[in-house]
């Protein structure tokens, strides 16, 4: 029998909240630094992408952080549908961040590695025991 208290939001929740408000901020930010240097000639050697390239990943990354940004802050109401969003977004963030060492280098491998490790942390946070019992009760 679980001590549980499914009634009040237990830390894991509200840690994966504070997590993917930080992921949905970052991304924002990134994507905003990326779209106003993807006319960088620096950066279109660095990446060997075109300044179109660069941009189309930087509104993607803009968005995705709007969404996590959002959904981030709904999901401490213990919503499963919302729940199930957060998970989507992770996992989309863990693909990003394979997409982005895979084609733009390995420049880029300590920005990857704190995505997909925050990614995985979220996700692991977001099932486990006391978030089971917690969008079970809502």
């Amino acid at each position: 029998m679980s001590s549980v208290d499914t009634h009040q939001r237990p830390w894991t929740v509200t840690t994966v909240v504070v997590l993917a408000a930080i992921s949905g901020a970052t991304d924002i930010i990134g994507g905003i630094s990326l779209w106003f240097f993807s006319s960088s000639d620096a950066l279109a050697d660095l990446t060997d992408a075109s300044s179109g390239e660069l941009v189309a990943v930087a509104i993607v990354s803009i968005i995705i952080g709007l969404v996590t940004l959002g959904v981030a802050f709904a999901l401490g109401g213990g919503s499963n549908a919302i729940r199930t969003l957060v998970a989507v977004l992770m996992a989309l963030r863990i693909v990003l961040a394979v997409f982005v060492l895979a084609s733009y280098g390995t420049h880029q491998l300590g920005e990857a590695i704190i995505t997909i490790v925050i990614a995985a942390a979220t996700l692991a946070l977001l099932y486990n025991e006391r978030a089971n019992s917690f969008f079970a009760s809502r």
